[in-house]
């Protein structure tokens, strides 16, 4: 018999956790610019300091807002979701160790894979880490389909099939979009046969699939080079498969064939 899991309450504590670093990204960016700049990673001189810190800096308001409204939207119904399949402490530490984890990973991905020519300009801003959040939502669907009595393996290959089945398509790779694409479906509706899932989880798989990839696609801008600056692209790469992959590695061990509340 298949363990129970059960909400738990949220926290103020939950709340603020979710939204300490959006506000942290906040305060910096209505600092002295100065300041900004002694926080921010030049790849070719860094520190200890900015290869963390670089990840909380913006310099235009639209870049501010694009990263933070992501974020905070995913991150709180990634906090409702997790807390609803009863998996809010794997929430917690997920969302801790990106915190902790993702901004030093990315940096270091910049540092040591840019070219040659970027070594010298500066790499910041929160995208990274707003991109892990989305890789966490995504496992919570795929927790929400394994709850349904869906396959794992099928359930955690589909779901990350249809993140990054669109992302080609932004950049004219039809032919690996449309593999993509197909592979999703093949994969889905297999994983589909045979669940009986009433109207609200059809209407939540739909929602919550639609939102997944609006975000990703939000973060992976058909134009990567912008009034002079290049969007750091790998760093949103490595951000969303840590979100996604973080707490697989903390549940694997603990979660039972099927989940139900």
């Amino acid at each position: 018999m298949a363990k129970c899991y059960v909400m738990q309450k949220i926290s103020l504590i939950d709340y603020l956790l979710v939204g300490l670093p959006a506000l942290i990204c906040i305060t910096i960016y209505f600092a002295d610019i100065e300041f900004r700049r002694t926080l921010t990673l030049i790849p070719s001189n860094y520190t200890i300091l900015t290869i963390y810190t670089t990840n909380f800096i913006h310099y235009s308001f639209t870049h501010l807002a694009g990263n933070l409204t992501t974020y905070v939207i995913l991150g709180v119904l990634s906090l409702l979701l997790y807390n609803k399949l009863g998996f809010v402490r794997i929430f917690r530490l997920s969302l801790l160790l990106i915190l902790l984890v993702v901004p030093i990973a990315s940096s270091m991905f910049s540092i040591f894979l840019f070219p040659h020519h970027l070594q010298t300009k500066p790499s910041y801003g929160f995208s990274a880490i707003a991109s892990a959040v989305i890789g966490l939502f995504g496992f919570g669907i795929v927790l929400y389909l394994i709850r349904l009595n869906a396959k794992e393996l099928l359930a955690y290959i589909s779901v990350l099939l249809f993140g990054f089945s669109f992302i080609p398509l932004i950049y004219g790779r039809i032919l690996l979009g449309t593999i993509l694409l197909l592979l999703f479906a093949m994969t889905f509706t297999y994983l589909m046969k045979g669940l009986r899932i009433d109207r609200k989880d059809t209407i939540f798989l739909f929602l919550a699939l639609l939102l997944y990839q609006s975000a990703i696609i939000s973060l992976f801008p058909p134009q990567i080079a912008q009034k002079g600056n290049v969007v750091n692209i790998l760093a949103h790469y490595v951000g969303f498969m840590s979100g996604y992959m973080i707490p697989w590695l903390l549940i694997r061990d603990k979660m039972p064939n099927n989940i139900r509340y």
